[in-house]
């Protein structure tokens, strides 16, 4: 066999044998867990995030707060947060690796919509955990900015329990039905804790393309 050929077999025994250690060397590396869950994201007097309570109530801090600047100071975001967790810290710490703002305004009484507009969406999923009511969905879109707010329709009692109406005002403006788009929907119901209890119930409706739904939860408090 010729002195080349057997150059050339050589070498590429040589980069098979490297490429057997690293690909050994990257199977013993144990990755960080990614986590994303729910919850609230609150800002210091700089804007800087400061910290991240999930909604089991766990309080972290964040290592690389300056990885979002210029929120507003000194307030309360409810994110999707993905993070993970900072192995050896001697306190609950988390590097955050991204971050979703749902859509998590304070429900609008009915009398106060002029028109109500229910455009269809597609339930993609709800529950209910911390101090909200989270909604999945997905929306047909084009090029054309939907509208999305929180109604409360009524609050009913029958036999000592009461049960807090809410609803789903979907606008779309006339946009083309096009491709699907996944939207989070958060609707804060701390406000009405002085007036619901764990006995009390939340009902959600909201309109699809296979009809109206409606889904019923006991009312969801986290103790502060």
């Amino acid at each position: 066999m010729k002195k080349g050929i057997l150059r050339h077999i050589a070498g590429a025994l040589t980069l098979l044998a490297f490429m057997v250690c690293a690909c050994s060397e990257d199977n013993d590396y144990v990755y960080p867990n990614l986590i994303t869950e729910l919850g609230e994201m609150t800002t210091a007097s700089d804007g800087n995030i400061q910290a991240l309570v999930i909604d089991n109530g766990t309080s972290y801090e964040i290592q690389n707060k300056d990885k979002y600047i210029g929120l507003t100071k000194d307030s309360l975001y409810r994110v999707l947060a993905s993070y993970v967790q900072v192995e050896g810290a001697d306190k609950e710490l988390v590097e955050i690796k991204s971050i979703r703002l749902p859509i998590s305004s304070y429900p609008v009484k009915r009398e106060k919509i002029k028109q109500m507009s229910t455009d269809p969406v597609e339930l993609q999923s709800i529950w209910t955990s911390g101090n909200y009511l989270n909604v999945y969905v997905n929306s047909k879109v084009k090029d054309v900015i939907h509208v999305y707010r929180f109604v409360e329709d009524s609050i009913t009692a029958s036999n000592g329990r009461k049960v807090l109406h809410l609803s789903l005002f979907h606008q779309r403006n006339n946009d083309i039905e096009g491709y699907n788009r996944t939207v989070y929907l958060s609707v804060p119901l701390y406000p009405y804790q002085q007036q619901f209890t764990r006995d009390d119930s939340v009902s959600f409706t909201l309109n699809t393309y296979h009809g109206v739904i409606k889904r019923t939860f006991s009312f969801p408090i986290l103790e502060k």
